[in-house]
């Protein structure tokens, strides 16, 4: 089978296409043909081992100190049950299927192997009212989003300002504060403001030209998706009971919100997401209702990886970019 193959950490360059011999479900294991893969920006850091000196020495552990130990990326992917381990019941050949692979990754091949039921990563049925595409776009953002903004206990007519709104989760993150009768103020680039307005924010702040800590606005909630903005000035931008969400903490954010928490009434939370085919049933309910829809920013072929990795390396995806694979599938 055909399969982009990581065999160095590094630039977009080092992942290749490769024929790689075809996975054999085990018993309890279900063979699934992928029909469409993503590209996020957590595959690109793991990929170039992009992290603070501490951080990186803990993935070098995790993945491979040298080099990486699992050969191929993807964190999320939707396809066909080709075949099944002969203790599995709960799927059938033919049953087209949403999944997380967890830290065994996988995504970007024609093919991958997974068990039915695991302590991390999703395996779910796909809803005939999504596309292959769009479903493999949904996992990561939504259940992320669902644990950050369900964290903060958001309520109609509170105000939040998502720091780094346009990719995966926050465009997710919109949706449900909308959900929540919220007032959404949303921060990126200037070439990504039109599209969250189209999301659904109601505010928009371009981070290039304004800081949203000297604005004098304060809000009921801070979620900071990429972790990058300042910790002492933002802890002044709340509102008596605030809520301050990081989704991606350094080790200075941690310490920093460990002493926060002594003197501050500010609430911080850094809870980590737990992918459960329990809450990937609330997300699709939510999609379902119409509440949440999934903004796909390009499709590339498989064998465009590199391009694909270099455009959401450098911060161009507007919410998803999927890797289609084994097309011309009907849905």
């Amino acid at each position: 089978m055909k399969a982009v193959v990581w065999n160095a950490y590094g630039p977009p360059e080092v992942l290749k296409l490769k024929d790689v011999e075809k996975p054999v479900p085990e018993s309890d294991e279900v063979l699934i043909k992928i029909h469409a893969s993503t590209v996020t920006l957590g595959d690109c850091e793991v990929r170039a081992l992009d992290f603070i000196f501490t951080i990186k020495l803990i993935m070098r552990f995790v993945f491979g100190f040298f080099k990486p130990r699992e050969r191929i990326l993807g964190q999320e992917l939707a396809g066909t049950v080709e075949a099944v381990g002969r203790s599995v019941k709960d799927f059938e050949v033919g049953d087209a299927v949403i999944a997380t692979p967890g830290m065994k990754f996988g995504g970007y091949a024609e093919y991958i192997t997974l068990k039915v039921a695991r302590k991390e990563g999703i395996l779910v049925k796909k809803p005939q009212t999504l596309s292959f595409e769009e479903a493999a776009a949904l996992p990561v953002g939504s259940l992320e989003a669902l644990n950050f903004v369900g964290s903060s206990q958001l309520k109609k007519g509170e105000s939040i300002l998502i720091n780094g709104a346009g990719g995966s989760i926050g465009t997710m993150a919109i949706q449900m504060a909308k959900h929540y009768g919220a007032v959404v103020t949303a921060v990126d680039r200037a070439d990504k403001l039109d599209f969250l307005k189209q999301v659904g924010a109601d505010y928009v702040i371009d981070y290039q030209k304004e800081d949203y800590t000297q604005l004098g606005n304060t809000y009921d909630v801070i979620l900071d998706v990429v972790g990058k903005g300042d910790f002492g000035r933002t802890m002044k931008c709340f509102n008596a009971g605030g809520r301050y969400i990081i989704a991606n903490p350094t080790v200075a954010y941690f310490l920093r919100s460990q002493l926060a928490k002594l003197t501050s009434k500010t609430s911080i939370y850094m809870k980590m997401t737990a992918q459960k085919n329990d809450s990937m049933f609330k997300v699709l309910d939510l999609v379902e209702k119409d509440v949440l829809k999934v903004y796909i920013d390009q499709i590339l072929p498989l064998e465009k990886i590199v391009e694909a990795h270099r455009y959401v390396e450098a911060g161009n995806k507007k919410g998803n970019l999927v890797l289609r694979i084994n097309s011309g599938i009907k849905e």
